[in-house]
């Protein structure tokens, strides 16, 4: 939150739905929240774990989400 200033929308993005990465989003989420209220936190999204598939994925999120200023993966 702090090198955005504070505010601003973050995508957050796992490799997959699982117990270690929900938990890693979950908790950046919550934290986010906690110190940061004037930013965003898109639900996290599945980009894989093949690097094109990767990229389509963050351009999917980038043009659905043209305020995006940070990412979590």
């Amino acid at each position: 939150g702090e090198k955005i200033g504070g505010k601003g929308t973050v995508a957050v993005t796992e490799g997959s739905f699982n117990n270690t990465e929900d938990l890693a989003a979950s908790s950046f989420t919550e934290r986010m929240n906690e110190m940061y209220p004037d930013v965003t936190v898109l639900a996290p999204e599945v980009e894989g774990f093949d690097p094109p598939k990767a990229i389509a994925k963050a351009s999917s999120i980038l043009q659905a989400n043209p305020d995006v200023v940070a990412a979590f993966s």
